[in-house]
């Protein structure tokens, strides 16, 4: 009979921490009315763009959304179709509707958007009831007023919202206030618009939230820059250069051949940070609480002691080694406001990051009778990414 190995050489698999997917942060909604989605399942789970087309139909808006959404490469996994509810397609108007009240009577006030349709907050919180996700598309058969309200609910959660806008006035430089793409600079944080012209039937705004979250950044040289990337499946404008100034100013983007090829410029929200940089401080809010979380339970015991802090400092320490190594993070200097005892203007990062615990005297006797650890601050510096130069080629013949 053979002994094991073991007593020889032991050998242990661990199975490193991964980020919490039930954030759903690497699948998006795409909000529509599509009658084959009956209200009362409201959101249904499709895995490829032919699905959505036998579910919802070849000529309808979820599947020409799917298109782009599958079509780029790498893709998410996943595409929630949610269904807003009280939609025209939904509903017959009665009989008479549109005609004058008799005299003395008075109209009733409408109680939703027009055409009789769900509020689009209700339906999108009814739709997060259901599923997680964190990319957020409502159909161009909605209104910007009604996309631009999606763009403020988004703004209450860790998302992404994104809108092909055809409104005219965003290619107008003299509109500053009143077009959709002002709209969203002047009111959100965590949308971003497409500009286009009306008869464009695809969404870009869902191909570019697709190849955005299908990023992992703990995966090596994974980074990407969403400026200047083609999309798939996805038709170009045909701007003017006029026009192309006046959308780039308000921070609407533009898919449009610029140079051999077509790309997205300048890849940006609606408040001019670059798309994958929101997403890569969510993707580290999920990391670095999964991490801690992991440290924590891993240990079984972590004391409460400097040398305790030290342990979770050093556990998200080898974490942030992956986000340096995808090309987010970098080393460089720290050229933001001097942060008190965390970081100093000026001050070299050299790891492309910096991981600073208060010492366990600084907690209160309430805070240590309920085993709080002290107080961790990571100063993070982001790699930045070219999205375009200037060279100067002197010649003499």
């Amino acid at each position: 009979m053979s002994l094991p190995a073991s007593i020889i050489v032991n050998v242990r698999t661990d199975i490193p921490p991964v980020i919490d997917t039930s954030t759903g942060q690497n699948t998006a909604l795409f909000l529509g009315s599509n009658v084959n989605i009956p209200i009362e399942e409201r959101v249904r789970a499709f895995y490829d763009a032919n699905s959505v087309g036998v579910d919802c139909g070849p000529e309808s808006e979820e599947y020409r959304a799917a298109v782009g959404y599958f079509g780029q490469n790498p893709n998410p996994p996943i595409l929630y179709i949610g269904v807003r509810g009280g939609s025209e397609s939904e509903s017959t108007p009665p009989e008479g509707a549109g005609t004058p009240p008799p005299e003395g009577e008075t109209t009733p006030e409408a109680t939703a958007d027009e055409g009789g349709g769900e509020d689009i907050v209700t339906a999108l919180a009814a739709c997060l009831a259901k599923y997680q996700f964190y990319g957020v598309v409502v159909s161009h058969e909605f209104s910007d007023a009604d996309a631009l309200k999606a763009a403020l609910w988004v703004e209450t959660q860790i998302m992404l919202a994104g809108r092909a806008s055809s409104d005219p006035l965003i290619l107008d430089p003299a509109s500053a206030t009143d077009d959709f793409a002002s709209k969203l600079k002047l009111q959100t944080n965590r949308a971003f618009c497409f500009a286009r012209e009306e008869d464009k039937e695809d969404y870009p705004e869902l191909a570019a939230i697709s190849r955005t979250i299908a990023v992992d950044l703990r995966l090596p040289s994974s980074a990407i820059t969403i400026g200047v990337q083609p999309l798939a499946t996805i038709e170009p404008s045909g701007f003017t250069l006029h026009e192309f100034n006046a959308a780039t100013s308000k921070n609407a983007n533009v898919y449009q051949v610029i140079g051999p090829n077509p790309v997205v410029f300048p890849g940006v929200m609606a408040n001019g940070l670059f798309i994958e940089d929101q997403f890569g401080l969510d993707f580290l809010q999920s990391y670095i609480t999964m991490l801690a979380i992991n440290g924590i339970e891993r240990a079984r015991r972590v004391p409460q002691t400097d040398q305790g802090m030290n342990y979770l400092v050093g556990y998200l320490d080898t974490g942030l080694v992956q986000i340096v190594a995808s090309g987010f993070l970098a080393p460089g200097y720290w050229d933001a406001a001097t942060i008190r005892g965390v970081v100093d203007n000026g001050e070299l990062l050299a790891k492309g990051y910096k991981i600073i615990a208060s010492p366990i005297s600084t907690l209160t006797p309430d805070q240590r009778a309920a085993g709080f650890g002290s107080n961790i601050a990571i100063a993070l510096k982001g790699s930045g990414a070219i999205h375009s130069l200037n060279i100067f080629m002197p010649f003499n013949p």
